[in-house]
């Protein structure tokens, strides 16, 4: 009988303990903790060091040995074997290098095979941490020891450093204790597992695995050794192309080539790489040279091929293929409570007696009194088998859950997908008719974590469009169905999204249009509904189920459907009795004639999940902060290697979107600031100093006040104002443009903060969309004959706010209230005169100064004020005053697609009101905007 030694204590060595048990092997095992679980599957343990060569036990009589963990590789345990006669499983000390130190193997794949790199830099010198943070941006610097810490050592700017005094510090540190570090780029995408068997020469890959390394569900909390981990019965993931398998695969080969013409010495043993997919192909986070924990476990288990078979073949350097049952495994970690904290409870026993329908894999525990008992780290890994993930969840889950003691475990390995992409695939689409509110739908699905996407109704939707798409909203519109809306695109349409079983729901006017098209009427309104309307529930079986029998809804049409199509119920009347809403015999059709998405409707946002997580089956939880990574690869596959310029206007959208590029790109970003002199008191000091602060190094601020005025003088139409800020924006970011080129070469990219509501408002989803405004720099890239890069595009103002919390950006800058490009020209009715211009900013400066301290503060969206071109009549002293009046506004939103009057206190208002107009030379009179949006809009012009 062949008899073997196996090195090592832990849960990975106790799952090659189990193969080499099945393959009927006699087992030597040497551990520095007895584990109850090897010494029940071993005929002779030892207990002792497993890094001194003098503690490890006789060799006679030992056909091979096989090393677990990674500390006896690094010290050459491998090699001392070795020499006494007895092969190894396990690479030599040098070949170790792989895993013992990262500088060996960043230097290594850099040299067969670069670009499964990250940017990454080898210094034993501080000085070297600046220009590599000049390179990449701080934000994206990972900082790694380059030997074995056991895990811990990683540290990522941002989410464990918090401050590039805190960089430099473990920085410090770290060369104090190892004279080098290594620094790299961080990397953004998805991580997937690749181990092999290598007999030096060849690699037999095994099943693909992924891990959960978070400490609790959802993938939140710090990082731990793993909490469990997975593996399909096909032996991939659902996320890893055959493109990526392949990529990963050639990367495995060409380092075990790189392995040995660096260090001299053939890799025999275990490889472990561990991969991330980006936006720009599969790179490498890090490799081991031996099996993972708990990968080991996922892999070994459906082993069909004998271990003993596979180690013999290794020694003599014929590796032959490797086969494995087609099973998914899962593999649950149940750990101390506590754990992996300072309060972890330790010495607990365990009572794992009914634990009996799966694999238990004992990690960091102990016997006492023939009781198990834990430790502070994860204690049992308990692996389920299946011929589904699902199966195999449920089997991990139902014997974890049966282990008794002071213990817990993460209940989400394996849920769902098996692999969360870095955006969501799952989507609904709002097929734009050219109503006000389209924006408003889709903003109110992505509040309830469904990510939504617009297109125009003339849109035909091929299968590309259809991917992943599990229900369409029709939205609203101003006109009355017609034959052309119900046309050929329509039709076909409609048939696509039948034959795919997508739900579908018409709004207002996407409620008339679905009832008409499948055989209904409509009757012209000579009675229309407006406003708030109340409606009542006649058929509670679906969509409004569960909500009370009369409500309050947002109605804004005349036409109305007076006969349904066969096969269609009412299941909502309004109060004429009039259907106000139905479904299909089958509930894949539905239409409301109110408007679900307004705040003025009561249980809207109800209504909308119950169609979304109820009917469409919706399970993603899409969530702004979780595409900053999709958003960073998509600027960094868009620049390349190119400069990009941007605009910092300091807003919100535009701070957010150059901090992302800059995230990015590092130093090849260039900020210009343009003060056009229409600003609010103070806004260009507060925009230089935040910038600055934030360690953007190429910014430049341009004083064009002079130039901004003079051009508007005399300008009256809002719409002309905004032009003549364009026109002229263009004109001095251009020759600015034009200097720094001259000093630091060409720029093809122009980054701009452009929101999602932007396409609306400057060119239409459409042609059946109006546009409502304007914007001052929509022409820009054009003009300057730039490409564009919008790290926002898709986003909306209120998620843009949550990604730059996310991001650390200082919250002042995150919080400030939104303002117009065209800044205080829109805000003043009639003519911009320097006058005008100094009026309003003061008044603007004081209503500010009064309300910023007050509780109520931020919970408003914006407040300004108004110059009308009204003149009243006043009294100042015992003189008559014939001054303007000038209005304050100020509204409450969540996502400026409606917004409500914010009422502040009245003593407030009137503290306002009489600063103003006793401070203020030419104004005498101020008055309160009373207005919600709809029906007006945030600003006047």
């Amino acid at each position: 009988m062949t008899k073997v030694l196996l090195i090592g204590n832990g849960a990975r060595e106790h799952a090659i303990a189990t193969a080499l048990a099945r393959a009927d092997v006699e087992i030597h095992a040497h551990m520095e903790r007895k584990n109850p679980g090897i010494a029940k599957l071993s005929k002779e343990i030892t207990i002792g060091s497993t890094t001194e060569t003098r503690k490890i036990p006789d060799l006679s009589g030992i056909d091979y040995a096989i090393i677990g963990p990674e500390a006896p590789l690094a010290v050459g345990i491998s090699d001392f074997i070795t020499s006494q006669g007895v092969p190894c499983i396990a690479p030599s000390k040098d070949a170790a290098m792989i895993e013992t130190s990262k500088s060996f193997a960043r230097i290594i794949i850099d040299q067969i095979i670069p670009k499964a790199n990250p940017q990454f830099m080898v210094t034993r010198s501080l000085d070297d941490l600046r220009k590599f943070e000049n390179k990449i941006g701080v934000e994206n610097i990972v900082v790694k020891p380059n030997g074995l810490t056991g895990g811990k050592g990683v540290k990522i700017f941002g989410e464990h450093l918090k401050s590039r005094d805190e960089l430099v510090q473990y920085a410090s540190d770290l060369l104090i204790r190892e004279g080098v570090i290594v620094l790299e780029e961080k990397l953004v995408g998805t991580e997937f597992t690749m181990q092999a068997f290598s007999d030096g020469t060849r690699l037999e890959v095994m099943p693909l695995v992924r891990d959960y390394k978070r400490a609790y569900d959802g993938d939140t909390g710090p990082n731990t050794g793993s909490m469990g981990s997975l593996s399909t019965p096909d032996h991939g993931l659902p996320y890893v192309t055959q493109e990526d398998y392949e990529a990963a695969k050639g990367i495995m080969d060409a380092t075990l080539i790189g392995i040995k013409k660096k260090s001299g010495s053939i890799f025999k043993g275990i490889l472990y790489g561990q991969f991330m997919k980006t936006k720009t192909g599969v790179k490498v986070i890090e490799f081991n040279a031996r099996f993972g924990d708990p990968e080991a476990m996922n892999v070994l288990s459906i082993l069909s091929t004998s271990m003993d078979d596979i180690c013999q073949q290794i020694i003599d350097g014929n590796l032959g293929q490797v086969q494995f049952e087609n099973k998914a495994t899962v593999c649950v970690y149940v750990v101390p409570e506590g754990y992996p904290g300072t309060d972890v409870v330790k010495d607990s026993p365990l009572d794992l007696s009914v634990a009996t329908t799966a694999q238990l894999y004992y990690a960091s525990v102990y016997e006492k009194d023939n009781q198990i008992l834990t430790t502070g780290s994860r204690a049992i890994g308990v692996l389920g088998k299946g011929d589904s993930v699902a199966q195999a969840r449920e089997i991990a889950y139902a014997n974890a859950s049966r282990i008794k003691g002071r213990v817990r475990f993460r209940s989400d390995i394996g849920v769902g997908r098996e692999e969360p992409e870095v955006t969501t695939s799952e989507r609904v689409l709002v097929i734009d008719s050219g109503g006000q509110y389209t924006h408003l739908i889709s903003r109110r699905c992505r509040e309830l974590g469904v990510f939504a996407e617009i297109l125009p109704q003339e849109t035909s939707l091929d299968d590309k469009l259809l991917e992943n798409v599990k229900g369409v909203i029709l939205s609203g519109g101003p006109r009355t169905v017609t034959d052309e809306d119900i046309g050929e695109v329509f039709s076909e349409n409609q048939e696509k999204l039948r034959m795919r079983n997508i739900k579908v729901i018409g709004i207002c006017f996407g409620h008339q249009l679905l009832a008409v098209h499948y055989g209904g009427s409509l009757a012209p309104g000579g009675n229309p509904e407006y406003g708030q309307t109340e409606i009542e529930v006649i058929d509670p079986s679906i969509l409004v189920n569960g909500l009370q029998k009369k409500q309050k809804v947002w109605m804004s049409h005349s036409d109305e459907v007076n006969k349904l199509p066969n096969l269609m119920r009412p299941l909502v009347i309004s109060g004429n009795g009039r259907i106000a809403a139905f479904a299909n015999s089958d509930n894949t059709i539905f239409g409301v004639q109110f408007h679900p998405e307004v705040t003025h409707t009561q249980n809207g946002l109800t209504i909308l999940q119950k169609f979304l997580r109820e009917i469409c089956e919706f399970k993603d939880e899409w969530k702004p902060e979780d595409q900053i990574g999709t958003i960073i690869e998509y600027v960094k596959d868009t620049v390349g290697i190119s400069q990009v310029l941007v605009g910092t206007s300091g807003g919100v959208d535009s701070t957010v979107a150059a901090y992302l590029i800059r995230q990015a790109i590092g130093e090849r970003l260039y900020g210009v600031f343009v003060d056009n002199g229409l600003l609010r008191e103070g806004e260009r000091e507060e925009v230089v100093t935040a910038f600055r602060e934030m360690g953007f190094e190429h910014f430049v601020a341009i004083d064009a006040s002079d130039e901004f005025v003079d051009a508007l003088e005399g300008i009256e139409d809002p719409e002309e104002k905004r032009k003549i800020i364009a026109d002229k924006f263009i004109e001095i970011f251009e020759r600015k443009a034009n200097e720094l080129e001259s000093e630091f070469g060409e720029f093809e990219f122009l980054g701009q903060g452009t929101i999602y509501p932007d396409r609306v408002e400057s060119a239409a989803t459409g042609k059946a969309t109006a546009v409502i405004k304007s914007h001052h720099n929509v022409r820009l890239p054009d003009w300057m004959k730039l490409r564009l890069v919008e790290p926002l595009r898709d986003l909306y103002k209120d998620e843009v706010r949550q990604v730059g919390f996310a991001l650390d950006i200082p919250k002042h800058m995150i919080t400030r209230q939104p303002f117009p490009g065209p800044s205080l020209a829109i805000r003043i009715s009639g003519p911009v005169t320097r006058k005008q211009l100094s009026i309003l900013r003061h008044a603007d400066s004081i209503l500010q100064n009064v309300i910023e301290s007050e509780p109520f503060y931020p919970e408003i969206w914006q407040s300004f004020c108004v110059l009308l071109p009204v003149r009243t009549v006043g009294v100042m002293g015992d003189e008559r005053t014939y001054d303007q009046a000038v209005v304050i506004r100020m509204v409450e939103s969540l996502d400026a697609m409606t917004a409500s009057v914010s009422t502040p206190p009245w003593d407030v208002l009137l503290l306002a009101a009489s600063r103003i107009a006793n401070e203020v030379k030419g104004i005498n009179r101020v008055v309160y905007d009373l207005t919600s949006k709809p029906p007006g809009t945030i600003e006047w012009y």
